[in-house]
């Protein structure tokens, strides 16, 4: 029982750091649509930018992932909660839930 009680706990500390950095960032850079990694270990569409590269998460939105799709290869802003999770394959996964997403030249 012990074991069991020490477990959950080290698993529920593990998956602090992931919920403490949801925090709002807005970022500039290229869409790229169609990504895929070994395991799956990706969201399918990402955002190169100066700051390097998010992963971004469209949900199930298809408006949101038909803009995206349309906007593949150009510069576009993006706005949302950012999080960072463990991945296997990539140490680090920075994933932005997308709230907005624009061409870099629209208001």
């Amino acid at each position: 029982m012990a074991r069991l009680f020490a477990v959950t706990t080290l698993l529920c500390l593990l998956a602090l750091p992931a919920l403490a950095a949801d925090k709002e960032v807005q970022v500039r850079g290229t869409l790229k649509t169609g990504i895929v990694a070994i395991g799956g270990e990706t969201t399918g569409t990402i955002v190169r930018t100066k700051a390097g590269t998010f992963e971004l998460d469209l949900g199930k939105d298809k408006e949101l992932r038909a803009l995206a799709k349309k906007l593949d290869g150009k510069e576009v802003v993006v706005s949302g909660p950012l999080q960072v999770r463990k991945g296997v394959e990539v140490k680090e996964r920075r994933i932005i839930t997308v709230k907005t997403l624009k061409a870099a030249g629209d208001k």
